[in-house]
């Protein structure tokens, strides 16, 4: 009669142990969800700001989720329909952005944690940590969640591009990973594949991916470049043949017309910026980004990077950097599995921190993905001098995790902070100019904040000197014209207006302020101001409110749907 009341009794504890251990298991994605809400929960009434203005707010294809054809045709088409997916749910309502920005952000870094996990699992590290790889895993993925540098990816709505593209790339890696574990690969091949398409239609910086993919298998799994193409050469080509999405970018690259589009897109062309110029200024950048890493203090959403015109003028940081290459390099050869932390570092950078000029040399939304091979080096590397220091394997691993935790910790206070600079246009671009306060653009964002507050004296002198600073910004001329306007010098600011067009003759808004200057004293003028603003910015609400104003007793019926027009694109603008 025993064997049965112990049968009986040991089915309750059997359950209980593996429901321990499924809680053990769980444990770490629980503290990465937990820890990454914490810091971000702070950010879910941050309103459009910046670049989201253009790019989600006055965008209209994003108010049509389907059919998807017209959201799509943008550039970076996924980004932008989930975009209008959080549209169709809640319109402008900010908290839903935020709340798939989170998601998106968190789910990174689960995917980091399992990258990272499977990864120490099958590498002999140079200490016996066997037992505490998962924990260092998590170390690492936490670290990478709650890191300051990752606020501008995840509470900047519009770097949704950054996150999603990092989310993307993480699972590509992943699901490569699993596919190594599973009986019939190929789903996870193909996954791998597929989001690899996904993350290439998001961001171009994805490009890094199938190289990458590459240097992990040779270095962490194959034993030499034939068995790796033998094995895998269906994944690969298929995986490489993604850079096909690739063509209009490089065609565009080659003739020229990258310049051209970022024109079209509003954004600053910087004179004299070379490709040369850019890949000097960048190891200035770089290491700026190191430091941060290690040290976030002066985060800024726009710095405002100067050219370097030569290498003496970056001489210590370009050492640094060609430091580091150089080690990837020596790694390869004689370390191949470390190098892989500089190939991840230097391969994700490169797309936009080398040498194809873009606006704006330095954002720290570049280093989302970078930062995990940072935070991998600092955490294995920390223990690891400890070892060498003299303390036992264990002793230094528990070491290294406590001071992990604690550093987390503080890393998660300084983000939580740093999120609050978002609250508002005007806290954003005080938080510049008190940086940066030779930073143009800064000042007169700033000066327009000011304008809307009402304070318009303190919005021209912003302007102002945002014009002393850099004469050549047309839109620091208009916002100084609807400063001098409010301060009842009209004819001064119609003379802005035009020095703004005469620099950018297609800044549709300043067409249609010099337009409702000239409205009742010159109509025909102030009639082709409204039809030029409609014609860079066709949905632009206020100018077919104004134009239906003007055109209301020549033309009734033309008034009446410029009227119309004037509500469908945006009901606060019409009168």
């Amino acid at each position: 009669m025993s064997a049965p009341s112990a049968s009986r009794r040991s089915g309750p504890s059997v359950f209980a142990g593996r429901l321990a251990a499924r809680g053990r298991s769980l444990l770490p994605a629980l503290l990465i969800l937990a820890a990454g809400v914490a810091v971000y929960s702070n950010t879910f009434s941050v309103p459009f700001v910046f670049d989201d203005l253009h790019n989600i707010r006055d965008n209209l294809a994003i108010r049509t989720w389907w059919p998807p054809w017209g959201v799509l045709q943008q550039g970076r088409p996924v980004p932008q329909y989930t975009f209008a997916l959080n549209y169709a749910v809640h319109g402008y309502d900010v908290w839903g952005y935020h709340l798939v920005n989170l998601a998106i952000h968190l789910t990174g870094g689960l995917l980091l944690y399992g990258i990272v996990r499977r990864t120490l699992s099958r590498t002999e590290l140079p200490v016996r940590w066997g037992p505490m790889t998962d924990q260092l895993a998590l170390v690492i993925a936490l670290v990478w969640t709650v890191h300051p540098l990752q606020t501008q990816a995840v509470t900047y709505i519009v770097q949704r591009h950054e996150s999603l593209m990092g989310m993307l790339f993480l699972a590509t890696f992943y699901v490569f990973l699993r596919a190594q574990e599973a009986a019939r690969p190929w789903p996870w091949y193909g996954a791998a594949i597929g989001f690899c398409v996904l993350g290439l239609a998001t961001k171009e910086v994805m490009a890094a991916a199938p190289l990458l993919v590459l240097w992990y298998d040779r270095v962490f799994i194959s034993g030499s470049w034939r068995e790796m193409i033998e094995r895998r050469k269906g994944f690969y080509a298929g995986l490489l043949a993604t850079y096909v999405l690739l063509a209009p970018l490089a065609i565009n690259l080659m003739t020229g017309h990258h310049r051209e589009r970022l024109e079209h897109d509003g954004v600053v062309v910087v004179e004299g910026l070379t490709p040369w110029t850019y890949l000097v200024s960048q190891s200035g950048v770089i290491v700026h980004y190191l430091r941060l890493c290690f040290w976030p203090r002066g985060q800024c959403i726009d710095y405002g990077w100067p050219v370097a015109e030569g290498v003496s003028e970056v001489l210590p940081q370009a050492l640094v950097v060609l430091a580091l290459l150089g080690a990837t390099v020596w790694c390869v050869f004689r370390r191949p599995r470390l190098s892989f932390l500089g190939g991840w570092f230097f391969l994700i950078l490169a797309p936009t921190s080398s040498f194809v000029p873009i606006a704006d040399l330095a954002v720290e939304h570049r280093m989302y993905l970078p930062l995990a091979a940072v935070a991998t080096a600092a955490t294995l590397g920390g223990g690891i001098v400890l070892v060498r220091a003299g303390r036992h394997d264990r002793a230094a691993a528990i070491a290294t995790l406590a001071s992990a935790v604690v550093v987390t910790a503080v890393l998660g206070v300084v983000a939580f902070n740093r999120n609050y600079v978002y609250a508002s246009p005007y806290t954003l671009w005080s938080d510049v100019v008190a940086k940066r306060p030779d930073n143009a653009r800064g000042l007169y964002n700033l000066g327009r904040t000011e304008y809307d507050a009402g304070r318009y004296e303190a919005a021209m002198q912003l302007s102002l000197r945002a014009i002393a600073l850099d004469p050549k910004r047309a839109q620091a001329y208009n916002n100084a014209g609807l400063a001098i306007e409010k301060l009842g010098r009209a004819e001064e600011a119609m003379g802005y207006y035009r020095r703004a067009l005469k620099l950018d003759p297609k800044c549709a808004e300043a067409h249609l302020n010099l337009g409702k200057l000239l409205r009742f004293n010159e109509p025909a003028e102030a009639m082709e101001r409204f039809r030029l603003a409609l014609h860079f910015k066709p949905h632009y609400s206020e100018a077919h409110n104004n134009l239906g104003a003007i055109l209301v007793r020549s033309d009734p019926q033309l008034a009446e749907k410029h009227y119309q027009l004037a509500l469908q694109h945006d009901p606060s603008n019409a009168e």
